[in-house]
């Protein structure tokens, strides 16, 4: 009689058997995948979080698709006027049997439509300041802060004199000369956003070269070194791609600011001059007190699109500022 003894299974106090250890080893065991998240990514999160950014940029994208697309459902032209129905107050029906959402001018005009077609060359004009403004101050901070030595030293005194120069008395004196070289109106616009651009670029060169002059010394950069990488190459593909966060802020505060320029010179006449309309035309059209006491629908609509656009734009770039920082990173 063979009397092996056979292995026995552990039991537990119910008499249930108990795994062995060769089965526990065949359990897998799940690893936890870590998720590594692009710096682009972590910032957006953070951007969407930011309840008064996400505002701004909802109310943003919401005033530039009206101004845009808009006037293509506006039965009326920009200069379309009828006498007949002068000063309509808004939600009325003139003589003509049109009527004004938002009434009419001193020549029969709708407010509403100017005010779309004034929103699209004040976005624009801010948004093509910024580009001339983003174009002279990456090159010329790159340049500077890669450099450094004389090249640093001349582009940063050209710097010193744009800083130097008072801004707003400038652009109203080229506007005054170009209302005394009789400048057509249509063409007037692109002149204003090459002269807020061109005297815009000085604050954004000095904050490149400041963000490059600290990255160039660090370990990437001196592989590029090594590896033989041409100066152009390293400054506008490792260098410049690393203070595009920095440049992005910069930009969209800088619009307000353009938009915020523009508005003043043609509320002063020395902008954008009629026909052409603008936010600021619109609300310099106001030349009396009785006007602006008791017709405020000429002025009020381009001053609220002023205000609302302008802190949309303000309150995108603070939250910009935010997501990009990196002292907010947990």
């Amino acid at each position: 009689m063979n009397n092996e003894k056979q292995p026995k299974l552990a039991t537990g106090a119910a008499g249930a058997e108990m795994p062995g250890r060769a089965d526990r080893g065949r359990k897998k065991r799940k690893e936890k995948k870590t998720v590594v998240e692009s710096p682009w990514a972590v910032a957006f999160k953070r951007l969407r979080k930011n309840k008064l950014a996400m505002i701004g940029l909802i109310a943003l994208v919401v005033i530039t698709i009206v101004c845009v697309f808009g006037p293509l459902f506006s039965p009326y032209g920009l200069n379309e006027n009828n006498l007949t129905d002068r000063y309509l107050s808004p939600f009325s029906t003139g003589r003509s049997g049109n009527f004004y959402l938002l009434g009419t001018d001193s020549t029969g005009r709708d407010v509403f439509t100017r005010l779309l077609y004034g929103g699209q060359i004040s976005l624009l004009v801010g948004l093509v300041a910024v580009i001339i403004q983003l174009f002279i101050g990456i090159i010329l901070g790159g340049l500077a802060g890669y450099y450094g030595g004389w090249v640093d030293s001349i582009i940063m005194r050209i710097v010193d004199i744009f800083l130097a120069i008072p801004t707003f008395p400038i652009l109203i004196l080229l506007s005054a000369l170009m209302s005394d070289m009789g400048i057509p109106a249509e063409y007037r616009i692109y002149v204003v956003m090459f002269i807020i651009g061109i005297l815009s670029w000085a604050q954004l060169t000095r904050f490149i070269r400041g963000e490059i002059l600290s990255l160039r010394e660090q370990e990437f950069m001196m592989a590029t070194e090594a590896l033989g990488i041409r100066d152009r190459s390293r400054i506008f593909r490792h260098l410049i791609p690393n203070v595009i966060p920095q440049i992005i802020v910069n930009a969209t505060l800088g619009i307000g600011s353009a938009i915020l320029f523009e508005s003043t010179l043609s509320f002063l006449g020395l902008g954008v001059t009629p026909p052409m309309a603008t936010w600021g035309t619109m609300v310099q059209a106001v030349n009396d007190s009785f006007d602006f006491a008791n017709r405020p629908w000429l002025w009020l609509p381009a001053g609220l699109m002023i205000f609302i656009t302008v802190l949309a734009i303000n309150l995108l770039g603070d939250g910009l500022r935010d997501a990009f920082d990196p002292k907010m990173k947990k």
